[in-house]
């Protein structure tokens, strides 16, 4: 069932079933099973508590994204827009229309955001496409 409110459990239920995707993605698996070496369960806890302060559920998050990322090197641009694609997908199938809207654009801004950042650290470049 969809949810129509951003709450922690809806934001949690989220995570879980993108990352779940994410693990089953030709593409990004390999990325992320690299970077993260098993340690899949710590990444998703950590994501939950990310995901609840950028959507202002809770405001518990004190990692650092830029550094996390830095450390997996360069990456190819095409990624941002791949993670956004499935990460759309998996907001319509777990939020009604106008929370999605929201989380939708806090995705954009933070790939955006993320990207940005990246460029100015020696990684590619260019805003990521909206898919």
């Amino acid at each position: 069932m969809k949810s129509d409110s951003i709450t922690e459990e809806a934001v949690g239920a989220l995570v879980e079933r993108f990352y779940a995707k994410i693990r089953g993605d030709a593409v990004l698996a390999p990325i992320f099973d690299k970077a993260l070496a098993g340690r899949w369960d710590d990444h998703i806890a950590t994501m939950r508590e990310f995901w609840c302060s950028a959507l202002r559920v809770r405001r518990d998050y004190r990692g650092d994204m830029l550094t996390a990322h830095q450390k997996i090197g360069k990456l190819p641009r095409s990624l941002f827009p791949r993670w956004l694609t499935l990460f759309r997908e998996t907001v319509a199938e777990c939020f009604m229309e106008a929370p999605a809207k929201i989380i939708c654009e806090r995705a954009l801004k933070t790939a955006r955001n993320l990207d940005s950042a990246l460029a100015h650290g020696g990684a590619t470049s260019g805003p990521p496409r909206e898919p």
